[in-house]
């Protein structure tokens, strides 16, 4: 599936985070975009058919990327809160 180009990086996500953080939120948004372009093509197909087949795989292997695209973010995360200093 093509690439969607939802979000144009003008900033930092969060004032602490880096490159590599802000590589991940893309992947991230850019996953979601695709994800949600794949559930409404499948509720404008006819529920039987071979591309319905095809689309539904897609759907299963974009919902595996959401999965890790968003634990991986949450792991960046979770290091960026551990190195806020303690008030």
């Amino acid at each position: 599936m093509a690439k969607t180009h939802v979000a144009q990086t003008t900033g930092q996500t969060l004032p602490m985070a880096g490159e590599e953080f802000e590589s991940y939120v893309d992947e991230l948004v850019e996953e979601c975009a695709q994800f949600i372009q794949i559930i409404a093509k499948l509720r404008r197909m006819p529920l039987k058919g071979k591309e319905r087949d095809a689309l539904e795989g897609e759907f299963y292997g974009s919902l595996a990327h959401l999965h890790a695209h968003s634990r991986e973010l949450e792991s960046w995360v979770d290091e960026l809160i551990d190195q806020l200093p303690e008030d």
